[in-house]
């Protein structure tokens, strides 16, 4: 008898052991819906935070991506995040501006930061001093686990653009009621097309430009089709991207994965500014040899963009319809961003 009950308590030593050892090595899987192929700035910054991901969570957490769209469409990827079709998602707010207002708010602000850690520090603060864009992303049923930003704002041209003048009655397309707004103020006619369109609509003529980030028109190649290019590396692309995780499926983690998922993703930002900070080379280098017009915005130039006076009318419309909506304190998230954004700016030039 004695013997059985030995044997007994063996096995269920056994059992348990096992289980214990199952419970330590389970697995997390998680997807992850894009909308860029993984090439480029974009691609290299989502396998950054698949690398520090497994780092963190020592292999516990695997995410699938789905690329190019290939689960959801651009202007899908929001709601399927909210609804819990896809765990993490890349959120730009100009896909959803008007259920992402507070977050685009930060395309009222041409200007910002030359190098990506003093864009990420500016963008963490705003995030922690105005907590309406928090609010924001919780009222989507979603909080961002990483974040990293295009290359600044360029224009792709079929017809040369050298200066700020040669803006005057140019047909080119931008993504956002709020950089069509600039063209508009620069003397373009701006004009609004899907971005897959673009390519097409260059080669037809339809339009004659795509204001855009620099990565951004050179990895979906408009630069081929419109081979003058224009770059304001002060012009920031403001609108940052997020990667968001459905807080139904954050809630359903343990909060050590949690906490390693949020560590995962601060480092691959950190890691992510020497990527930003050389691709702008590399991209300007690539499109010199293919031999692209490249024309650099002169400090004159840069100062006519920056102080158009449609850069105050866009903030003034801003609240005007913030306040529409409901936000009653939209001169107070306005005064709170271009501190920042301002201070941002002031730190960068001290450091030069």
């Amino acid at each position: 008898m004695k013997n059985i009950i030995v044997i007994f308590l063996i096995v269920l030593f056994a059992l348990l052991s096992i289980d214990s050892i199952y419970a330590t090595e389970k697995i997390y899987e998680l997807t992850l819906a894009d909308t860029t192929a993984p090439v480029g700035l974009r691609g290299a910054g989502v396998k950054l935070f698949l690398e520090e991901v497994e780092k963190y969570t020592n292999g516990k957490v695997k995410i699938n991506v789905y690329w190019g769209e290939s689960l959801l469409k651009a202007k899908e990827i929001l709601k399927g995040i909210e609804t819990g079709i896809v765990d993490i998602g890349y959120i730009e707010a100009n896909y959803n501006p008007e259920r992402l207002f507070i977050l685009g708010s930060f395309a009222i602000y041409p200007q910002g930061p030359r190098k990506f850690s003093n864009t990420y520090e500016a963008i963490e603060k705003c995030f922690e001093e105005i907590p309406e864009l928090t609010q924001e992303l919780e009222s989507l049923n979603q909080r961002t686990v990483y974040m990293n930003i295009g290359l600044p704002m360029s224009v792709c041209s079929t017809k040369p653009i050298t200066c700020f003048e040669d803006f005057k009655g140019k047909r080119i397309r931008a993504s956002s009621s709020w950089y069509l707004d600039q063209l508009k103020g620069a003397g373009a006619i701006p004009v609004s097309v899907p971005w897959g369109d673009c390519y097409m609509a260059l080669q037809t003529g339809m339009i004659e430009g795509v204001y855009t980030n620099l990565d951004g028109l050179h990895r979906t190649k408009l630069d081929e089709v419109a081979s003058n290019i224009f770059t304001m590396r002060e012009n920031w692309i403001a609108t940052a991207d997020l990667y968001n995780i459905n807080i139904d499926k954050w809630n359903s983690l343990p909060a050590e994965i949690q906490e390693q998922l949020l560590e995962a993703g601060r480092s691959a930002s950190l890691r992510f500014s020497e990527l930003f900070d050389a691709e702008w080379e590399k991209v300007i280098e690539e499109q010199k040899e293919l031999g692209y017009k490249i024309i650099a915005a002169s400090p004159e130039d840069v100062q006519k963009w920056m102080s158009m006076p449609i850069i105050d009318q866009m903030k003034e419309d801003w609240i005007k319809r913030a306040k529409e909506k409901g936000i009653e304190n939209a001169e107070e998230i306005v005064s709170k961003m271009s501190k920042i954004i301002t201070e941002a700016i002031e730190k960068e030039e001290k450091e030069n």
